[in-house]
């Protein structure tokens, strides 16, 4: 966890090297599972394609590598893998030998449910300060993401990234629902909490930094990159962005959900830039916490439905919550698919959205055609 990503690739290839050098030799069995730890490790950030997520990789190397580490270290997992993903391997898809995966301490990891070809992940890296986070969301076999999401920063230009005190880790969870990550990085007062959360089965991503330390009328910004084969549709006229590639029938939405649909279109509180292939979020700050989130979707059937979302309100002991203490919001497609998100940015506390009652600081949920509210996701 240590090394950079970028050295994953060249570092195991001069391992394989190595052991095939001394076929025949002795070689000591504690190397061996040192290094399948570490042949693990780049396997869960692999790509279906066998490349490294959130970097470019000639397009044949990736497939030249594994079938050099795979000579050199034999694993069973690593070959049941290699046989999904390569078109002249045939074998059953079964559940995958490998889970969803984060570093203990550090803001490294990637979240995915599956090994197919068309499969999700959500790959991450922030260990270092003062840069953005590497990221590569990888949706239905399509990298719609990445590489890059930029750390927040004030209309003056002040960064909530240009703090030289490594980012840290604070939450990790993994289960059949969805997998989420979340870790902390400051500058000066300002202090910010990014969370990636990808839900399986369901073709959902969500992506958001509360920045603590804000004022009330500060705007503060966030960039997030587009690989150079995502195509950018004009938004509709609640706000929303299509990407789209060559691809026939692929397509993902991004929904600036932060803002009710009229505000995000009023102020283009989201844009697209072409010139650095980056979207661009902004918020004006409701007061000394600021929640940016994103919502990205990439199931081509419920981007031909109408799309709505509206902000809720938050009550604590029968009264609104101000925005900078608790948020709310809910999210719906047509034929009553409707998902409701809450975020406490203040001290914990009982509240309640949609008649549903909660001590959680995060709550992903469904709503339900009888008005339930169905948690999927809770952080406390």
């Amino acid at each position: 966890v240590k090394l950079p990503l970028e050295a994953w690739t060249g570092a195991l290839d001069g391992l394989a090297a190595a052991r095939q050098a001394r076929a025949g030799e002795r070689w000591p069995r504690e190397l061996d599972d040192r290094i399948a730890g570490f042949i693990r490790a780049r396997l869960r950030f692999s790509r279906p394609d066998g490349g490294l997520a959130t970097f470019t990789e000639p397009p044949s190397e990736p497939r030249k590598f594994w079938s050099r580490v795979h000579r050199a270290f034999p694993l069973a997992e690593v070959a049941r893998i290699l046989s999904w993903w390569f078109p002249n391997r045939e074998a059953e898809f079964v559940p995958p030998p490998l889970p969803a995966w984060c570093s203990a301490q550090l803001p490294l990891g990637v979240l995915r449910a599956d090994w197919s070809t068309r499969g999700d992940l959500l790959a991450f890296d922030h260990r270092a300060p003062r840069t953005p986070t590497r990221i590569e969301l990888y949706g239905a076999g399509v990298r719609w993401l990445g590489p890059s999401w930029g750390c927040p920063t004030k209309g003056d230009g002040a960064g909530a990234g240009d703090a030289n005190r490594p980012p840290a880790l604070s939450a990790w969870g993994s289960n059949s629902t969805a997998d989420v990550a979340e870790w902390t990085f400051a500058s000066g007062r300002a202090r910010t909490t990014r969370m990636l959360m990808m839900l399986r089965g369901r073709r959902l991503a969500l992506l958001g930094d509360q920045i603590d330390g804000t004022t009330s009328g500060e705007v503060w910004r966030t960039r997030l990159a587009l690989p150079d084969e995502v195509l950018v549709d004009e938004p509709s006229p609640f706000g929303d962005w299509t990407l789209r590639t060559s691809r026939q029938g692929k397509s993902a939405q991004v929904i600036p959900i932060g803002e009710p649909p009229a505000s995000a279109v009023d102020n283009a509180r989201l844009s697209f830039h072409p010139e650095s292939r980056e979207l661009s979020l902004f918020r004006v700050a409701p007061g000394e916490r600021t929640w940016m989130p994103w919502l990205v979707s990439w199931d081509h059937a419920r981007r031909r439905k109408p799309l709505t979302w509206a902000t809720l309100t938050v009550a604590e002991q029968g009264e609104p919550c101000p925005p900078h203490v608790a948020w709310a919001a809910r999210v719906t497609w047509r034929r009553g698919e409707t998902y409701v998100v809450y975020r406490s940015l203040g001290p914990p506390a009982r509240r309640s959205f949609l008649g549903h009652s909660t001590t959680e600081r995060f709550v992903l949920a469904e709503f339900t055609a009888d008005g339930e509210v169905y948690p999927l996701v809770t952080l406390a």
